[in-house]
């Protein structure tokens, strides 16, 4: 008897491009937050501009706010001068929590989700 036969929603495979100032964003994390109930909040690495979520992880149909937060880990093998601690955000903070980015996935539509950011979004000084 198999398992796949329970008439509920199926999960899509997501993937894209995500860019800052028309570069691809080298080191992020893409967090995908349901709009609509009985979704879960799902997301994964960027790399290199670019991400994907396989079927296993990926959306239900429906609504989501799309997070996108560049937090990256330092890197064990360098450390910052004396008192000066690295660099670690070029992303505005409207991207994370209060992100105006927004998607709807269906069952049958387009899975493929592309990202233009701006180091100064509207509406920021």
């Amino acid at each position: 008897m198999s398992s796949t036969g329970c008439g509920g929603p199926v999960r899509r495979a997501v993937a894209g491009s995500v860019t800052l100032d028309g570069r691809p964003l080298e080191e992020a994390v893409i967090l995908f937050v349901p709009l609509d109930a009985g979704g879960r909040k799902t997301g994964g690495p960027i790399t290199a501009g670019r991400y994907a979520m396989g079927k296993d992880v990926g959306l239900l149909p429906g609504r989501y706010r799309v997070e996108v937060a560049d937090d990256p880990p330092i890197d064990p093998t360098t450390r910052p001068e004396q008192g000066k601690p690295p660099a670690r955000r070029t992303l505005p903070v409207v991207y994370s929590t209060s992100s105006p980015l927004a998607v709807e996935v269906t069952a049958d539509g387009p899975a493929d989700f592309s990202f233009n950011l701006s180091s100064k979004p509207a509406g920021t000084p």
